[in-house]
């Protein structure tokens, strides 16, 4: 038990701080961009961001699927649309990131009882997540919910292996509640530092 418990420490250490630094590498792209482009914000960013049905359309399939981009990137449109706008839209994300998990569950469910479950353990890609569920359990939604693990991926494969509902969402829902609102406020704060600078 204490070698599990040791190696789980360290998979979920690790993970929080590739976590932290791609945050952190993701927030200063974001936010230089930002600085660089105020003075062009009206034409360059405003036609996406009025498109709403679009721009959550596209993000709620990319959390039912598998992920590929930060909810941050999404966030950022909206940060030049002052406080209100942009807390409101960080709710829907949320909202719509606990429907993709759920959708992304009952999916892999689904594949589940279609035999993939045993093809996607021989797979390189699925097959570790698989072996990390089989030894953490439910922790490892937490650390997907919380880093950039796929989560979409492992809302399925908590599916796939025949977990209930019930035992999906205690480790999901508030842990990944956190993070999109944690995640949101660093970014909103942040947005108010010139890091244009730097380049100068």
């Amino acid at each position: 038990m204490p070698e599990k418990r040791k190696e789980l420490f360290k998979y979920f250490s690790g993970n929080v701080l590739r976590g932290i630094l791609a945050f952190a590498a993701l927030l200063l792209v974001l936010l230089t961009f930002k600085n660089i482009i105020d003075e062009h914000y009206e034409t360059w960013i405003r036609p996406i961001s009025d498109q709403p049905l679009i721009v959550f359309s596209f993000f709620f399939l990319n959390e039912v699927s598998f992920g590929f981009l930060p909810p941050e990137i999404f966030m950022f449109l909206y940060m030049n649309d002052g406080k209100w706008v942009y807390w409101k839209w960080v709710t829907v994300m949320t909202i719509l990131s606990y429907i993709g998990g759920t959708g992304a569950f009952y999916i892999g469910r689904y594949l589940g009882t279609k035999g993939h479950l045993e093809r996607w353990r021989l797979n390189p890609r699925y097959g570790k997540f698989i072996e990390y569920y089989d030894k953490f359990d439910g922790v490892l939604i937490v650390i997907a919910a919380v880093t950039p693990l796929p989560f979409a991926l492992i809302s399925m494969i908590s599916g796939a292996l025949g977990h209930t509902f019930l035992h999906y969402a205690k480790y999901a829902f508030t842990t990944r509640f956190i993070r999109f609102y944690l995640y949101a406020y660093v970014l909103w704060e942040t947005g108010k530092i010139d890091f244009s600078a730097l380049f100068r």
